[in-house]
């Protein structure tokens, strides 16, 4: 019984970023957004948490939300 062994490597669905002159890699339009949708978004979670245990008058909900 003989196996086949593909020695041809599959190309990565992520694409390699920009490189300037430099050759310093740059951060793409598609990177810059996705950091900042998920900065955004981890912010938000934050204050929505604060707002829950403060709305039913947790005792440490400043040191849960600081320790998050």
């Amino acid at each position: 019984m003989e196996v086949e062994a593909s020695t041809k490597s599959k190309a990565s669905p992520v694409t390699e970023s920009p490189v300037d002159k430099e050759g310093h890699r740059r951060m793409t339009r598609k990177g810059v957004s996705a950091a900042i949708s998920y900065m955004a978004s981890a912010v938000l979670l934050i204050m929505f948490n604060k707002a829950v245990l403060s709305s039913y008058n947790f005792p440490y909900a400043n040191v849960i939300t600081l320790f998050q």
